[in-house]
């Protein structure tokens, strides 16, 4: 890991914000480190992030890669070492490194640099501070801590639960890491968290091709029990359908919403044609519904308010 201290926030001109970036640009098999910034201005949670004009100033504090402490927070010091200690397996995935590449390069290039024109009025792509988040968090986990809640989410995701690409450690697997993380954020100062139960749309044990038909054994777990949360990947698998390739998250979406709403994008009557098309060629047992069943088990299975709270993992 690699520390820059600075002396006030002012001293991050473009030129050094880039030059931070640079840090992170893929070149032949260079190896990256998480950087860790300690500066004299408090990222406090009364403002937007470092309440500067250039809002890139937030990529500083955007992701595990690279993370922004106050010098007299000794305990987030504390935190960001413990963290990127339990996460040392996790910088070696490409997916990590593919996304630290991709959001240095949307610092470099987010920004006009001609004088006049429109370029003062471009605003930046607008990264999200962690520090801030964390704070947010923590004040939604004290509240619902009062009282005995639990939680089911479905993970809808092609590669729920095989292990990430360039990763040395068996089973560091993309439901594993969302978990660990749920759980370092819940234990922060000895809150007792909720329980959350994050159940894949497939397991490995299934036996079948687990990544395919992706959209179809989403619909057969929302069919069969109730979930408050969606945790949807964009790109699915492959569908062992003729009629298509390449499945969709935002194919799922359109069913549900046609489901609750009575539209006919999913088929509706005795037709379900927007439904049956993604059911498998040679289905498994424990697959093997009709679009009847999964209309009637996905509205008695609603979630609270008769709505499924999305939150996009897409990568």
């Amino acid at each position: 890991m690699d520390v820059i201290l600075l002396d006030t926030i002012n001293d991050l001109t473009d030129s050094r914000i880039e030059k931070i970036a640079d840090r992170f640009k893929l070149c032949g098999n260079i190896t990256f480190k998480p950087l860790l910034i300690v500066g004299t201005k408090s990222l406090n949670h009364n403002s937007i992030g470092f309440d500067l004009p250039d809002r890139r100033k937030l990529y500083l504090d955007s992701s595990i890669w690279i993370r922004y402490i106050h010098n007299i927070e000794k305990e987030s010091i504390k935190t960001a070492f413990k963290e990127i200690e339990n996460h040392a397996e996790l910088y070696k995935t490409k997916i990590a490194k593919e996304f630290i590449e991709f959001q240095s390069r949307i610092v470099k290039e987010s920004k006009l640099k001609v004088s006049g024109g429109h370029a003062s009025d471009v605003t930046p792509f607008v990264f999200h501070s962690e520090t801030k988040m964390r704070y947010e968090a923590n004040k939604i986990i004290d509240q619902i801590s009062k009282y005995k809640l639990s939680w089911n989410c479905l993970l809808v995701d092609d590669y729920a639960e095989s292990t990430l690409s360039g990763a040395k450690e068996e089973g560091l697997t993309k439901i594993n890491v969302i978990n660990k993380v749920l759980n370092e954020v819940s234990n922060t100062d000895n809150t007792i968290s909720p329980a959350i139960t994050i159940d894949p749309v497939y397991k490995n044990s299934d036996g079948d091709d687990n990544s395919k038909d992706i959209i179809w054994k989403a619909l057969c777990k929302l069919a069969e029990s109730s979930y408050d949360i969606i945790l949807l990947d964009y790109l699915l698998g492959d569908s062992s359908t003729s009629h298509r390739e390449r499945e969709y998250s935002h194919e799922l979406l359109k069913i549900i919403t046609g489901i609750f709403n009575e539209e006919a994008c999913y088929g509706g009557g005795e037709n379900y044609s927007g439904i049956i098309r993604y059911k498998p060629t040679n289905v498994k047992p424990h697959l093997n519904k009709s679009p009847a069943q999964i209309v009637k088990g996905i509205k008695l299975n609603r979630s609270p308010l008769n709505k499924y709270w999305i939150l996009n993992i897409s990568s």
